[in-house]
């Protein structure tokens, strides 16, 4: 399996799983709330802010840590370290959007409702588009 197919596969890998999130948080008996703000209410706040900082995590560590080395001619496209760094830097910015799906998930098993979860699944999902492995990123050509 070549290395482009071997990212889509893992890239694809983790959208499914947000979307087993999804059946799983749609499908399970929760208790709502009894009162309103009966769960802990920064909950939702302390999640989105850090959805927030995962996210510009994973896209500086993925300008940072691999498209400015390629523009500086610090790694050579196609190398092996390339090939190494490429598939780190790509894996952890698809945990880190998984991650702000996986808050959602919990979120509906302390009782906040079905469109919460759907709010965070749609940010992650979001983030690992932007994150997809588009050719000109792993082969070195988004260098100008």
């Amino acid at each position: 399996m070549n290395r482009s197919m071997m990212l889509w596969v893992i890239w694809a890998s983790f959208v499914m799983s947000i979307f087993l999130y999804l059946f799983i948080a749609y499908t399970v008996k929760v208790d709502y709330m009894p009162v309103v703000g009966a769960a802990p209410k920064p909950l939702m706040a302390i999640f989105a802010v850090e959805s927030a900082v995962m996210a510009v995590i994973s896209v500086a560590m993925r300008k940072y840590a691999l498209i400015n080395l390629l523009r500086k001619g610090k790694l050579k496209p196609g190398s092996p370290e390339e090939i190494k760094r490429t598939m780190i830097v790509f894996i952890f910015a698809w945990a880190l959007s998984e991650g702000i799906a996986i808050f959602g998930l919990v979120l509906r098993f302390n009782g906040y409702f079905f469109k919460d979860v759907v709010y965070f699944a749609g940010f992650a999902l979001l983030m690992l588009a932007y994150h997809a492995p588009r050719s000109s990123i792993y082969l070195g050509q988004e260098l100008e």
